[in-house]
């Protein structure tokens, strides 16, 4: 519903992400804040009544992974996104700076037009 060109920059978007390796929280000084943010998320427990006060790593989804943290596997972005819904029009815009995509959207990518036949 926010898209309002064929083009989604990263300047049109109001939210991040942060993607960590588990290699890269183990690197200096650099990366002292990342570390400090990690620490902060094993620790707290955000209101939920389906998780009780689970802490997030203890969660299912987290606590399958090897490093709780680490989506960097799970993330490919697109060229393009394709929308789970659509309103009053169907726009599928472009992503030229390879943007990673919520649960509202589909990366559109070159391995995902590849026929199987």
């Amino acid at each position: 519903m926010k898209v309002t060109r064929p083009v989604v920059r990263p300047k049109d978007v109001d939210r991040v992400v942060l993607l960590v390796r588990e290699d890269d929280n183990k690197k200096g000084d650099a990366n002292r804040w990342v570390r400090q943010y990690l620490r902060y998320g094993m620790t707290a427990t955000f209101s939920s009544v389906k998780f009780k006060g689970r802490s997030v790593p203890e969660r299912p989804t987290c606590a399958t992974r090897q490093s709780w943290y680490d989506l960097t596997r799970l993330v490919k972005p697109g060229f393009a996104f394709w929308p789970k819904a659509q309103q009053y029009r169907h726009i599928i815009p472009a992503n030229p700076d390879r943007m990673i995509c919520n649960c509202n959207l589909y990366d559109l990518d070159s391995d995902t037009l590849t026929s199987t036949e």
